[in-house]
């Protein structure tokens, strides 16, 4: 239903006349017109709102670790550090 719903937006008929063209009952079109709309905004929603925040996470030169946090701050880890402790300082910021 969602091609006829496409095709009814991009031409210039009347949803009345449109359904009539197609023998589409106009109470089921606008239920999937709004369907279609709804799931539209929700996409877009999506898009627009994410919940990532970009982290950089680079070996240094020696053997250690540098974050840098997306307000700026960059910590700095000298040596060998664990997998867990690292991740608990990148959730630090979630």
């Amino acid at each position: 239903m969602y091609p006829l719903v496409a095709a009814w937006q991009s031409n210039s008929q009347s949803k009345a006349n449109f359904c009539r063209a197609h023998q589409l009952n106009i109470h089921a079109f606008t239920y999937w017109l709004q369907k279609y709309r709804i799931e539209k905004q929700a996409a877009t929603s999506r898009e627009a709102n994410t919940n990532f925040i970009a982290l950089q996470v680079s070996p240094s030169i020696e053997t250690g670790v540098e974050l840098c946090y997306p307000n700026g701050v960059r910590l700095s880890i000298t040596g060998e550090a664990s997998l867990s402790y690292l991740l608990s300082l990148i959730q630090l910021t979630v």
